[in-house]
């Protein structure tokens, strides 16, 4: 889901889309928008561009391995 706001409503943590893949483990930037496509991360532009950018607390938040040990 891609989301437009003023630059005032933005979250204070936008990284571009290759650097989000090299965050998330040297995937591919398309990676990334499949996940945006699947909703498991938003997307942000900043005004009039056509650049998507993501949060990068979220992206962490996604990649974090699941613990071992839990209930599946």
């Amino acid at each position: 889901m891609t989301k437009s706001f003023s630059n005032g409503d933005l979250p204070n943590d936008l990284i571009n889309l290759r650097d989000a893949a090299r965050l998330a483990g040297d995937v591919h930037p398309t990676t990334i928008r499949r996940w945006i496509g699947r909703n498991m991360l938003k997307a942000y532009r900043r005004g009039p561009s056509r650049l998507l950018y993501v949060s990068r607390d979220e992206l962490v938040a996604l990649t974090q391995p699941v613990e071992s040990g839990g209930a599946a």
